[in-house]
């Protein structure tokens, strides 16, 4: 395997990941998401090229088994805290806008 399929692969699992992890911050609610979602994607972006350029594919596993516990965790802590929220039309986040 040449250097640059390698490279490819490693592009190919990270741009997978993250389009899967973009999909799962549903989870968040709307006005979260829209704050901070683009930010959320590409931390995990960094870490998941961090991860994978020490521990490769297996790094990858893992990272996915610690993040999903801490996104549904995370997430339900945001709606828990937006349903406690003075201004719920408007949303816990809209000093934001």
């Amino acid at each position: 395997m040449t250097s640059s399929s390698r490279n490819n692969d490693n592009e190919d699992a990270i741009t997978l990941c993250v389009r899967l992890y973009t999909l799962l911050l549903v989870a968040y609610p709307a006005d979260f998401r829209r704050a901070y979602g683009p930010q959320m994607a590409q931390a995990f972006r960094v870490y998941c090229h961090e991860v994978y350029s020490g521990r490769g594919a297996r790094g990858l596993v893992a990272v996915w088994i610690t993040m999903f516990g801490d996104l549904v965790a995370s997430a339900l802590g945001e709606w828990v805290a937006m349903s406690q929220c003075d201004a719920p039309r408007k949303g816990c986040l809209s000093w934001l806008y």
